[in-house]
């Protein structure tokens, strides 16, 4: 099965390939990705006086599209400038928790993307950062202090990151106290990094606490997760409180009054973030659980997709295009880190089916699907996928969002979009 969907992906590919040419698609002006959009991003790529330290080197004309790695470089360096911003933010916070209580400076789980910036730059970026502590600080201490900043979001007594930084005192935001299974997975992620980074045991710790909360409360029997838990618990008595309930420090006196609700959905995606993440850790911690639990998750997620038609050429919906995205670069990683070739053959699957499926209409999908054909295109050596996965992010500049601003927490589709540039404009001149 796998080997035949790698087929009928590779002729899939080739087929699209031929007509993109066929259609002009490199420089089509009807094409929606010309369409210019307002805000920031839309004021680099039409202005004629780039500089090198904006775009490095690039010059962007606004009467006619300019080449992709041109108009690719300028937003990643502005995407860049928001990110560095929102570190330096975080960084240069105050350490007592009243103090983050507060927008923008309160710490979002969710934001775990940023360490990702951090990593994917490596140390070249340190000294040209336009952000005051980012050039005071080498890229390896930014991305240590960022990871312990995570630290603080973990629950003493149950493991699992909080959604946001809590507040205890405080009557805290709705929801800060949430589970949620995409945070755990971005957690893992930064312990992981951090971790390989600096081999500190409390990051090491970190990762154990984030393994042991999702196995006690989140697990379900056929490998899949639970899609979060929340916080909120109804009937607390008022002396208590949410922010109460989470300061007790034992597992008795929280179950006096109740268990925090379980999510009982389970979302692909993040179910596939989840095992991407136990990759990780297995890879910087050599613990064999890790990877059997990942490889689990995997399974189960590709015999459900097995279940409905693999290719669907309606377009689809957003959520199903990152789903399937996100799930092929967890198909990746297992190769990477097992050698297993249908793993390697059902991401080629997957991928194949998104050169169909539109994701024109979705941020999100579109980085993470140009992250996929990226990493396949190292994979297999075959150059087609790099095209797809550069016509991806070309037309992922028409779909950033008007009046983007320096500072507060950014849109997840435009962080995850400035992580793909990130990661494809670091090897771009090896693919060209």
């Amino acid at each position: 099965m796998g080997a035949k969907l790698a087929a009928l992906g590779s002729a899939i590919n080739k087929l699209a390939v031929l007509i993109s040419m066929l259609c002009g698609y490199l420089a089509t002006p009807e094409a929606p990705a010309r369409t210019p959009a307002a805000g920031p991003v839309a004021a680099v790529l039409a202005r004629s006086d780039v500089t090198g330290a904006e775009a490095t080197g690039a010059m962007v004309s606004g009467a006619r599209a300019p080449e992709f790695s041109t108009r690719l470089q300028a937003v990643k360096v502005l995407i860049a400038r928001q990110v560095d911003a929102r570190i330096d933010e975080l960084l240069s916070a105050p350490t007592g928790t009243d103090a983050l209580a507060a927008a923008p400076a309160r710490q979002q789980a969710g934001e775990w993307i940023l360490f990702e910036h951090l990593r994917a730059r490596g140390e070249d970026h340190g000294s040209d950062s336009p952000v005051p502590i980012a050039r005071a600080q080498p890229a390896a201490r930014r991305t240590d202090a960022l990871a312990r900043r995570w630290l603080q979001l973990l629950d003493p007594v149950w493991g699992g990151v909080y959604r946001q930084r809590p507040s205890p005192g405080s009557s805290g935001i709705a929801g800060a106290y949430d589970k949620l299974l995409r945070d755990q997975a971005g957690a893992m992620e930064i312990f992981a990094g951090a971790y390989q980074d600096t081999r500190e045991q409390h990051y090491l710790r970190g990762i154990e606490r984030l393994d042991e909360y999702l196995l006690a409360w989140l697990a379900l029997p056929d490998g899949l997760f639970y899609a979060g838990q929340g916080g909120d618990l109804p009937g607390l008595p008022e002396r208590i409180g949410v922010s109460g309930y989470w300061a007790l420090r034992t597992e008795h006196e929280r179950r006096q009054f109740g268990l925090p609700p379980v999510f009982e959905s389970i979302p692909a995606q993040a179910n596939a973030a989840v095992a991407l993440a136990y990759l990780r850790a297995h890879g910087v911690t050599g613990e064999t659980n890790y990877q059997a639990i990942a490889a689990r998750t995997i399974d189960r997620l590709r015999s459900l997709n097995a279940d409905s038609p693999e290719c669907l050429s309606d377009g689809g919906d957003a959520q199903r295009i990152r789903s399937r995205a996100a799930l092929g670069l967890a198909l990746l990683a297992l190769y990477e880190s097992s050698g297993d070739a249908d793993s390697l053959d059902s991401a080629a699957g997957f991928a194949g089916c998104l050169t169909v499926e539109s994701s024109a209409a979705d941020l999100e999908g579109s980085a993470l699907t140009a992250r996929l054909m990226d990493r396949l295109g190292v994979h297999t050596g075959d150059p087609v996928w790099f095209r797809h996965a550069l016509n991806r992010l070309e037309g992922g500049l028409a779909l950033l969002p008007a009046g983007e601003s320096i500072g507060g927490a950014l849109p997840r589709g435009v962080a995850e979009f400035g992580l793909s540039l990130e990661l494809w404009t670091r090897k771009q001149g090896e693919y060209e």
